[in-house]
């Protein structure tokens, strides 16, 4: 987020007057899916981090959806389509965004069980509730985080994209053993559950590491599905994907690549004298 917050002052601001340069390491120039997987099902990575950071979706949320800062590190327009992706029985059967607007496509989707926000754990006092006025509660919540994305994140992307200091440096992680989340694959099997089941589930939805979807197969028949989070598949530092940290080398003065994972990017050696 710094090197976004550096970018911001100096190019939108008007601080690049009083800068001599920027560093920029490891930072998610474009966003980072990995930021749409902790919504949906906490964060990833060992139990200190996760445990720190959130660990499911309600305590991951509850923070989230409601602070801009976190939200405008998901991937911007820049980052490209096709980032979220749907298979179901090893077929690609959605493909997200389709076009240059995330925000309407992925993040300010509500009807389906993909769309990014569950409205319902926004405000933790909403989980379990069964008050009258839950539902306007819920309402509410929703209508702040529209306000926000609409407002705080698609503006601060817009603004700043393709914007850089002019004495810009840049360091990366191209690494493989640092998989990193380039595109945030769903993974659907039909699941055990019947109808009626079904129907009770919802009744307690599971955030955590899987959705339980109601939908017509190619025959036109209704099955449930059961669709997961895979594994990352793209190098990077652990966090943030080459594709986007790397982003902008083009108008940096010196780039480097290096072998480091995210949080402790600036132990690496090479890193720091590429700093210095």
């Amino acid at each position: 987020m710094g090197g976004l917050v550096a970018r911001y002052y100096s190019e939108v601001d008007g601080g690049n007057a009083s800068m001599l340069g920027v560093v920029h390491g490891v930072m998610p120039t474009n966003g980072a899916p990995v930021f749409y997987r902790r919504m949906k099902c906490g964060t990833e990575g060992g139990f200190f981090t996760s445990h720190i950071m959130g660990a499911t979706a309600r305590e991951t949320t509850a923070v989230l959806g409601s602070a801009p800062g976190p939200l405008q590190l998901v991937p911007t327009p820049a980052y490209g389509r096709h980032w979220l992706q749907i298979r179901r029985n090893g077929r690609a059967i959605r493909s997200l965004p389709e076009g240059d607007d995330p925000y309407t496509a992925i993040y300010l989707e509500r009807e389906q069980w993909w769309g990014m926000l569950e409205p319902a754990l926004a405000n933790p006092e909403l989980t379990g509730s069964h008050a009258p006025d839950r539902e306007k509660k819920i309402q509410r919540e929703w209508d702040k985080y529209v306000k926000t994305m609409k407002d705080k994140v698609k503006s601060f992307h817009k603004n700043m994209a393709n914007r850089f200091n002019p004495n810009t440096y840049l360091f990366y992680s191209d690494s493989p053993d640092h998989m990193s989340y380039g595109a945030v694959i769903w993974r659907g099997r039909e699941s055990e559950y019947s109808r009626h089941l079904w129907k009770a589930a919802q009744s307690r939805p599971h955030y955590n590491q899987y959705r339980l979807a109601m939908e017509t197969d190619r025959h036109g028949h209704e099955r449930v599905y059961r669709y997961e989070i895979g594994e990352p598949e793209d190098p990077g530092d652990g966090t943030v994907p080459s594709r986007s940290s790397r982003a902008g080398a083009e108008h940096a003065r010196r780039t480097l690549a290096v072998a480091t994972e995210h949080q402790s990017a600036y132990d690496n050696a090479e890193a720091r004298w590429f700093v210095l």
